[in-house]
């Protein structure tokens, strides 16, 4: 599995980072570069997004690194907002996998892998009057997501991580869907 972690720079807080996994034949960084290409009006104009040109390459059962990828980095995304924002404020997407886990204590329960990538920061331009996202933003910001899901078709990945204490039972899980809600996402923190 190949990881790409998109760098975010110029605002308070930065930098910031979104892990993105994809299957050894696809590291898709063009199609990670439109899509925040096509978004780049609901960034803040100081905001600045690289998509990389290198990573690692990963064991998903055990998140060791077992070597690396690289080819020339895209362009540099640039927020053209000039509205005011908060720079933990933004939105969310929900990324679903049709994989099941066994969580609890002894496997109690059991529950879908998922994935997020918050889009943060978003000029306030974005937000309605109630603190949701504007409807022509909401649509906009879904639509963005359905291109890039058919632009990477199958190989865009979660990584459900080995359990905690545990060196292996991590997977890798195809990624089947994605939306956008129509809310405010806050985001405290940023970890690659």
């Amino acid at each position: 599995m190949q990881r790409a972690v998109v760098t975010w720079t110029g605002f308070p807080g930065a930098p910031g980072y979104s892990s993105f996994y994809f299957t050894d034949d696809n590291v898709a960084r063009t199609e990670l570069h439109d899509f925040f290409e096509s978004l780049k009006t609901m960034f803040p104009q100081n905001v600045k997004i690289q998509v990389p040109g290198s990573g690692d390459t990963i064991d998903p059962l055990t998140g060791d690194i077992t070597g690396s990828w690289s080819d020339t980095a895209p362009a540099v995304v640039i927020g053209t907002n000039t509205t005011v924002y908060a720079g933990p404020v933004g939105a969310v997407v929900n990324w679903r996998t049709d994989t099941y886990r066994d969580g609890g204590p002894s496997g109690t329960y059991h529950y879908r892998v998922r994935g997020r990538t918050f889009l943060v920061p978003l000029a306030s331009a974005v937000f309605d009057l109630d603190g949701s996202l504007t409807s022509g933003v909401h649509t906009g910001l879904n639509n963005a997501v359905a291109t890039f899901r058919t632009a990477v078709g199958g190989d865009q990945l979660i990584w459900h991580r080995p359990p905690k204490g545990s060196t292996t039972g991590g997977q890798a899980c195809s990624v089947t869907g994605a939306s956008v809600p129509d809310r405010a996402a806050v985001m405290r923190s940023r970890r690659a």
